[in-house]
């Protein structure tokens, strides 16, 4: 007769469950990654798809390098994503050091670029004085937000669920030319709304999963980035064209 041995038996236990926070590490590449797609499906038309096939005309240098430096910070994102998701942090930490010196040389070349790009357009006939100075406010702005978000990842970068965030903010406002040359965010706000934030929508809802919260840096930048898009119905006032005839007197 079997005998049933004495004492607890065991029982297989299940497999341990994955944590959320372990199951969206993968996210910030997939955020860079939808911020690289916005950027080239906004620039096919014009810069992309004729660069490609030869077609690009008469453009200045500075503008070649600028969409390399450009592109280049998306790359950077999406690597240093990946070595947190390998958790390769010292490494991640030696590449920070060099993304700092590169975040100051995207705003060096974005200014460059605002101010060649709409003296050339004037200079050839195909823009008027009054385009170009409509035209500055969306590329200052956009260095005005990328800066400010930058700036105070690299203040908060030993904070890291901090920095992270800021870094994604950052990166959202610098794909605003992008999403604006896919919709256009004067006849069509909302939707272009939706494309632009679109990364930083999906870091809110990976923090309410993992978090049970959205972070409270993610609705103020949020906020900044929804008010910092409102200088496109600015353009065209005569407030905001006095500002941007001087700037282009001074370029022309």
């Amino acid at each position: 007769m079997t005998q049933i041995p004495a004492g607890p038996v065991s029982v297989p236990s299940d497999p341990p469950a994955i944590r959320p926070a372990k199951r969206f590490r993968w996210f910030y590449m997939a955020a860079g990654l939808l911020s690289t797609v916005i950027v080239v499906a906004g620039f096919w038309p014009s810069f992309f798809g004729p660069l490609l096939s030869g077609t690009t005309g008469d453009r200045h240098w500075v503008l070649y390098v600028h969409a390399v430096v450009y592109l280049g910070w998306l790359g950077l994102f999406i690597l240093q994503s990946g070595l947190v998701y390998r958790r390769r942090k010292d490494t991640h930490r030696t590449v920070g050091n060099y993304f700092i010196a590169y975040g100051i040389l995207v705003i060096i070349l974005g200014l460059a670029a605002t101010f060649v790009a709409p003296a050339l357009h004037v200079a050839s006939g195909k823009w008027t004085l009054d385009h170009a100075a409509a035209f500055l406010i969306y590329p200052l702005g956009d260095l005005v937000l990328f800066g400010g978000f930058f700036t105070a990842a690299i203040l908060y970068r030993n904070r890291h669920a901090l920095h992270k965030r800021l870094m994604v903010l950052a990166t959202v406002a610098l794909i605003f030319p992008g999403a604006a040359r896919m919709v256009s965010p004067v006849d069509r706000p909302l939707l272009m709304l939706a494309v632009w934030l679109s990364p930083l929508v999906g870091a809110m809802i990976v923090d309410a999963i993992v978090r049970k919260r959205v972070e409270r840096v993610y609705l103020v930048g949020g906020l900044i980035l929804i008010l910092g898009y409102g200088r496109v119905f600015l353009m065209e006032t005569e407030g905001w064209l006095r500002i941007g005839r001087a700037i282009m007197g001074i370029l022309t």
